[in-house]
């Protein structure tokens, strides 16, 4: 017994020894992989690539990106200098990719302001009253809904949705993520259900208090299980079609593309802004609901181009896997 006694000691001494001579290297590691998570984001952010896994790759970039972050601390504690100074690079360029979305363009002119909801129905599943009790409490003017099925009209025009917003322009289908739908608290013209896209995009002119207001409602393919080149031709096509709009122009819906996709980027170059950008709100993830973890993603955008935002928030949708998007903008 006393044999085994002294063995014990020496075995928990010599463990113990080498648990110190060693405990950075635990940090140091998963510093490195936080280091290598952050290039992968960056990479996916900067990168124009068709290739499927990239173009998913880079919706989740923001997440990735925190591995700098996560790196710095780390490598700092455990005093690897060489590598602090290769996390600092990295950081920055982490830096120079998401910090604009968390600083204000300004402050919005003066002139008459709308108040838009964008949700995604989740196919027919959210709670009618739970959204229509969301456009009475904050006085929404106007509603851009996506996945709306048949049926799911039936439940919110019965729940009151249009008693408060009494002009539509409504495309349903029966299942299926494909319906949309446009509701206003003012008149709506030049309705137009663009072909070419699998699960939608409309648009109308709303005539509201400032004068004519293009507004588009759009549910893009996502680019994954579907084949991506199907997703690439469709964020083309909007790029087109809203090249070609003119005037004030708002865009609301689900993109399935999030600010670090190149391509959702390439919308923005021609004088459009991404409302959460432009007011420097931050990261606001919509997508996923309906897990144990809280939403990862920001799929869901307001669009502008001579309107500019006063305030972006997202909302919960009952029933939906999608927060909803609450936007107040002034038409100067």
């Amino acid at each position: 017994m006393e044999r085994l006694r002294v063995c014990g000691r020496w075995l928990w001494g010599n463990l113990h020894r080498e648990y110190e001579s060693y405990w950075w290297l635990a940090p140091v590691l998963i510093g490195w992989l936080g280091l290598l998570a952050a290039v992968v984001g960056l990479s996916a952010h900067e990168l124009t690539l068709g290739w499927q896994p990239a173009i998913v790759l880079a919706a989740f970039a923001h997440q990735l990106m925190w591995g700098a972050v996560v790196a710095l601390a780390l490598l700092l504690a455990a005093r690897r200098w060489w590598a602090v100074f290769l996390a600092l690079v990295i950081f920055s360029g982490v830096a120079a990719t998401q910090a604009g979305s968390y600083v204000s363009g300004g402050k919005p002119g003066s002139g008459a302001s709308l108040t838009l909801l964008q949700a995604n129905l989740r196919v027919g599943a959210a709670d009618p009253a739970h959204l229509v009790q969301e456009v009475r409490d904050d006085h929404v003017d106007i509603a851009t809904t996506e996945e709306l099925t048949t049926s799911e009209q039936a439940r919110l025009t019965s729940a009151g949705l249009a008693a408060a917003l009494p002009y539509r322009y409504l495309a349903p289908l029966p299942d299926g993520g494909g319906g949309l739908g446009i509701w206003s608290r003012y008149p709506l013209t030049a309705k137009v259900n663009h072909p070419g896209f699998e699960l939608g995009v409309l648009s109308v002119q709303v005539a509201s208090p400032a004068g004519a207001i293009t507004l588009f409602a759009v549910h893009l393919l996502p680019p994954y299980p579907y084949p991506a080149g199907e997703w690439l031709h469709e964020i083309a096509a909007l790029k087109t079609l809203l090249d070609h709009a003119g005037g004030h122009v708002v865009v609301a819906g689900d993109f399935n593309a999030t600010m670090d996709n190149a391509q959702f980027r390439g919308l923005l170059a021609d004088g459009y802004g991404d409302a959460a950008a432009e007011l420097g709100a931050g990261y606001l993830p919509t997508y996923p609901t309906d897990r144990w973890f809280p939403p990862l993603i920001a799929i869901d955008h307001v669009l502008t181009e001579n309107v500019q935002p006063a305030h972006l928030s997202t909302v919960g949708l009952t029933g939906s896997d999608h927060r909803g998007l609450l936007a107040r903008l002034v038409v100067s």
